[in-house]
């Protein structure tokens, strides 16, 4: 499996023809298919997939982790270069997602009108939906654990009401590999914790060859950490005591509790930045 970053909030370094934007965005190549994980901020996706040798008009699925900006900004490009593949994602992805803080209150939701002029192209599915062999999307089942305290900005509108988002719009990918499934989270706002635990809970006995995606542990106003030092500690023990080889993690999660993680994990979990790859 081999896993090109094409949108991450960090360039890698040594990484040439590229250029880095606050959101996500990855290319995964295995076994004959070709998938596009979220679309980042805006098109800049597409112009680091040509830099990359990156052909997005054989990209077989394109799966939106979540209905945010940072994840399907670039949407509409997509649909443009690619004619064919399914957008899938998770049926409540059609609500209005709204950051609101104060007075302040901005739509973060991806371009709904997308929605109906594409009606053809897009898969929505509620619980669980196989979209290839091996390939598995689901949302999450699990709510024990930590969720992110910077979902506290986060709403939805019902009516002429904003209220909180419980993030079931937020789907999990799943793709069966030699050693184990790798897991792909998006932005982890069900908390990473959950997310992993829904995934043993569907697959019971599995190890989980590696994890990829953001952990949402950042303040997306402040860029800085959003939790205390010792709950990312305790986050980074129980991932530590969890079935799990790698994780691959960067955009949300911020360099300050990547630090941290850092320290509990150790080689075990690794940055991801813009223009790099991965073979898993």
């Amino acid at each position: 499996m081999k896993i090109s970053v094409l949108i991450e909030n960090s360039l890698a370094e040594g990484a040439a023809g590229v250029r880095p934007e606050y959101g996500l965005s990855l290319h995964i190549e295995h076994r004959g298919k070709s998938i596009l994980l979220d679309t980042g901020s805006s098109g800049l996706f597409a112009q680091n997939a040509g830099a990359m040798g990156i052909d997005l008009k054989k990209v077989d699925f394109l799966v939106l982790s979540h209905a945010h900006f940072d994840h399907g900004g670039g949407l509409a490009r997509f649909l443009e270069v690619n004619d064919t593949a399914p957008v899938v994602l998770l049926s409540r992805a059609r609500e209005a997602n709204y950051l609101k803080l104060l007075f302040l209150k901005k739509y973060i939701g991806i371009d709904r009108d997308l929605i109906g002029t594409h009606a053809g192209r897009f898969r929505f599915f509620d619980d669980e939906l196989p979209i290839a062999p091996g390939v598995t999307v689901m949302a999450n089942t699990v709510r024990g654990e930590h969720r992110p305290s910077g979902n506290r900005l986060m709403f939805i509108r019902e009516g002429r009401s904003l209220v909180p988002d419980e993030f079931g719009h937020e789907l999990i990918l799943v793709m069966d590999d030699d050693g184990g499934p790798v897991v792909f989270t998006g932005c982890s706002h069900n908390g990473i914790l959950n997310m992993l635990a829904s995934v043993f809970a569907r697959f019971p006995g599995t190890r989980i060859k590696a994890v990829i995606g953001g952990l949402h542990l950042m303040n997306p106003l402040t860029k800085k950490i959003a939790e205390r030092p010792e709950t990312i500690a305790a986050i980074a023990t129980k991932l530590k005591s969890l079935p799990v080889g790698r994780i691959y993690t960067g955009h949300c999660t911020g360099p300050g509790a990547m630090a941290i993680l850092k320290d509990g994990l150790g080689d075990r979990i690794a940055a991801l930045a813009t223009g790099m790859a991965v073979e898993i």
